[in-house]
This record gives structure tokens, C-alpha cells and sequence, in this order.
């Protein structure tokens, strides 16, 4: 007789048929043996007593002298599957695919431009993952919605008012800005250029900030002598409201200076 040894480089990951350790056999006998993978693995490949590899996982072998098989296996290839709720929001890296058994692998959740990762398929809201791959189908979903962002409005030196204030809106939402002015004041420009009083914005994929700038309104400023008994000071320009004027009344030889009337007679300085 001669012997025959068939065993596995590791039992963790598969066996063999038969599991013999120097069992004799009659010369020129047939012995049929397989490998048989543990869940999770794959055959490789057998190696003989002279470091001959056999990429056969069942074969029958004829015994011509002392033999030994040693059987290797290999993780097998699982399929992972990769989901999400749209596609236009976002998607996963890597895809799906076939990865081998017990591997770790760092899942994660790519968004798009405007979009945020809202959870997973088992409630995490942590962008990436880390799994190890498990002997059979797994599945991993993740679900987008848009994201808000910052719309800030200013009112430049508080010479006016900008509404709404200041708050996060979400991604592609319609938002009117609209300015208004103090008693005195106008509208100038907003920091975007644009001098119309109110702004009609679709929220970007961004934080964005609306600046309004005043100017004082121009008043005329009319002066005139009663009876041309004197002199005061003439203004060609318009004045801006908030600004002092300084108004001279300079009388002609033989007069004083009495006192100011308004527009409608009424006495305002003397």
C-alpha cells in the first residue's frame, strides 16, 4: 500500500473529500477527491508532494507511489449592491459589484451640487460607511433631499431696511428681496449691481449675501429777498437730505436783517 494525504492549507476556509492523513491505498487504485469550500470562500488550487498546482477542484488520481494534495482556497467574490432614491441627487462609490469575502470596504455617499446625503438604508446619516463583506447579497441605499443654504441680507449703514432677513432656504427655492427706504433716502444699488428695488433669486447650490446701499435723496433749496432789500445765499445745485445748508443774509445799507419766512408766510427764524 502506499499512503495518500488530502488536507485543507486552512480548515477555516473549506475541506476536502477525503480528509486522509497517510491512509494506505493499493498501488494503481483510483481515489476521486474534492474540495469543498467553506461558506465565503472559492477553490484556488491544489498543490501536490512535488509543488505540482492542479486548478482542478474535483479530480480522481490513480496512486503510483505516496501521494499528499493540499487544497487552497481563496475569498469568493460577493456581490455588494449600491442604490439611491434619484440619481439627478447624487451617488455611491464604488458601485456595485462583486468584492471578495471578509475584505473591508469604505462606502460612501457622493452628493451632487445642491443635495446632501439625508440617511441610510439603516438610519446612519454619516456620508461614508465602513463595511466588511459578509457571505452573501448585501444592499446599500442611500437617500438624498436638498440642501439649505444661507441667503444673508443687509441694509448697508441702516439707511433702509431689507427683508426678508436673514435665513437658510432650500436648494432651488424662489426668494424675493426686496429694499426699502428710510424718509430721505433711495435706493442706490445692491452689491450685485442691480438698482431695481426688488430681487427675485432662485437659491444656488451656495450661501449667498444681498447688500443694499442708500443715498440721500436731493432737495431744492429756494431762497429770496423780501422787496430785494438785501442779499442771501443762492443754492444752483440740489442739496442731499441730512446735510446742513448754511443760508447768509447779508441786508443792503440802511437795513437789518428782520427774520426768515417759509414757503407759506410762516415765521421761521428771526
Amino acid at each position: 500500500d502506499f499512503s495518500l494525504t488530502v488536507r485543507s492549507a486552512n480548515p477555516l476556509h473549506g475541506n476536502v473529500v477525503p480528509d486522509e492523513n497517510g491512509v494506505g491505498h493499493k498501488y494503481k487504485s483510483w481515489v476521486d477527491i474534492k474540495a469543498v469550500p467553506n461558506s465565503g470562500y472559492a477553490f484556488d488550487y491544489w498543490v501536490d508532494e512535488n509543488g505540482n498546482k492542479i486548478a482542478t477542484q474535483d479530480f480522481s488520481c490513480q496512486i503510483l507511489g505516496d501521494t499528499t494534495f493540499v487544497v487552497y482556497f481563496k475569498p469568493a467574490p460577493i456581490p455588494v449592491h449600491m442604490e439611491v432614491n434619484d440619481l439627478a441627487m447624487g451617488s455611491i462609490t464604488p458601485g456595485t459589484g462583486y468584492y471578495p469575502f471578509d475584505s473591508v470596504m469604505t462606502i460612501t455617499a457622493v452628493p451632487k451640487p445642491g443635495y446632501k446625503l439625508c440617511q441610510w438604508h439603516n438610519g446612519s446619516q454619516s456620508e461614508s460607511l465602513t463595511y466588511q463583506v459578509i457571505a452573501h447579497d448585501s444592499l446599500f441605499k442611500a437617500t438624498f433631499c436638498k440642501a439649505s443654504y444661507w441667503v444673508k441680507t443687509e441694509a448697508y449703514e441702516g439707511k433702509g431696511t431689507v427683508m426678508p432677513n436673514s435665513t437658510q432656504y432650500e436648494y432651488q427655492t424662489d426668494v424675493k428681496v426686496y429694499a426699502t427706504p428710510k424718509d430721505g433716502y433711495h435706493l442706490a444699488h445692491w452689491n450685485t449691481g442691480s438698482t431695481a428695488d426688488t430681487i427675485y433669486y432662485q437659491v444656488a447650490a451656495k450661501d449667498s449675501n444681498f447688500i443694499a446701499y442708500f443715498e440721500p435723496n436731493l432737495y431744492t433749496v429756494e431762497t429770496s429777498v423780501y422787496e430785494s432789500h438785501g442779499t442771501v445765499t443762492q443754492f444752483a445745485d440740489k442739496q442731499p437730505f441730512g446735510s446742513v445748508a448754511n443760508i447768509v443774509a447779508n441786508p443792503n445799507d440802511g437795513y437789518t436783517f428782520d427774520h426768515w419766512e417759509d414757503k407759506y408766510g410762516n415765521t421761521v427764524w428771526t
